[in-house]
């Protein structure tokens, strides 16, 4: 659909769910970004002739922009000079790092709730709550036990401790099957010819609980009948490339448990050369349907690969989308390296049962 104030066209995703006035009577039809940039201006709603007034700090507003810093959050590897410290705190603090490095900090209280602490991390970071996983020894930290609100001491979680954060995109539900990964990006800043064009490369990894299994990519497009790469897809009217890689859920074997994909360098050095790359998940011959996405922002020298991120058999027997955006070293001629970063990743996210 496209906006009726930039005329792009958006993904569904990026229109609000409702109107930005409870009093506004036309459809949600503006974008989220021209609905926040024309309110910011005017105190208006942005629909022609509606004119509803619009407060600045308006709760609706205030949702939309996180959704806005959600869909397009920016993701970098932190040097440990550049993490901030922690304000000094009587009780100490609990560290809660991502699967990139990034480093956020909360003031103990031995007493604080899973559920408050998930709060807190969502108002620091824009991290929806109900898509957060926290773990501490390789213990998910549930909202409840039984009926019973579960807090830090529950898990004996003591101050000055380190705990992990997962930011799970989408689970998906029993009855789908045949879903489509779709990987994209711009072309290189400084790739001027096509003959000379240099590109990006999709590559999926299968690991089992921790073993690696088998490789999808441009070179093995169909190892197994359950999953199958498209090749490269290059489209030099709008300087875009992308691959897809076509996944049947229901076919995959019971001892693949961890799916990992990544977009690397062929040729350059550093992935950051390609603007905007992301990832876009959607039902199988409905692609403007889209069940989640992201786009990833990467840093100058952010290393040559990103890992996007991994589908994994969650307690349930579901699989679920993990976002990762973790820029590695290694591309599509040398893999050991992304390896060696996948099995780091694998050993954070195993989780054993709390009870």
């Amino acid at each position: 659909m496209n906006c009726m104030v930039c005329s792009v066209k958006k993904l569904p995703n990026e229109f609000p769910p409702y109107t930005i006035a409870e009093e506004c009577e036309h459809a949600p039809v503006i974008c989220l970004r021209c609905t926040i940039s024309h309110v910011e201006k005017t105190n208006k709603c942005p629909y022609p002739g509606c004119n509803q007034d619009v407060k600045e700090d308006d709760s609706k507003l205030n949702f939309f922009r996180a959704m806005v810093n959600t869909m397009f959050k920016e993701y970098e590897e932190v040097p440990e000079e550049h993490i901030d410290t922690p304000k000094d705190s009587v009780n100490g603090y609990i560290t809660i790092i991502t699967l990139t490095g990034h480093s956020i900090y909360v003031a103990y209280d031995s007493s604080m709730t899973i559920i408050d602490l998930k709060s807190k991390i969502a108002a620091k970071e824009k991290y929806p709550f109900e898509k957060q996983k926290l773990l501490y020894q390789n213990t998910e930290l549930k909202n409840y036990k039984g009926q019973k609100i579960t807090t830090l001491s529950h898990f004996g979680i003591k101050a000055n401790t380190a705990l992990y954060l997962i930011i799970r995109l989408y689970t998906f539900p029993n009855e789908l099957d045949e879903v489509v990964f779709y990987l994209s990006w711009e072309y290189h800043s400084k790739s001027k010819m096509e003959r000379n064009r240099d590109f990006l490369d999709v590559s999926c990894f299968v690991y089992g609980s921790e073993e690696f299994q088998y490789l999808c990519d441009e070179r093995m497009q169909s190892p197994k009948n359950w999953i199958k790469h498209s090749g490269h897809k290059m489209d030099e009217k709008m300087k875009k490339g992308h691959q897809t890689i076509e996944v049947s859920l229901k076919k995959i074997p019971s001892d693949a448990q961890n799916i990992f994909f990544s977009l690397s360098t062929f040729n350059s050095k550093d992935i950051s050369a390609f603007k905007g790359p992301s990832i876009k998940l959607y039902k199988k011959g409905k692609p403007s349907q889209c069940l989640c996405e992201r786009t990833f922002q990467t840093k100058k020298d952010s290393l040559q690969a990103l890992l996007m991120c991994s589908v994994s058999r969650n307690d349930d027997g579901n699989w679920e989308v993990t976002e990762l955006g973790k820029p590695c070293k290694g591309n599509v001629k040398e893999y050991d390296l992304i390896y060696e970063t996948i099995e780091g990743i694998l050993r954070t996210m195993a989780v054993k049962s709390d009870e």
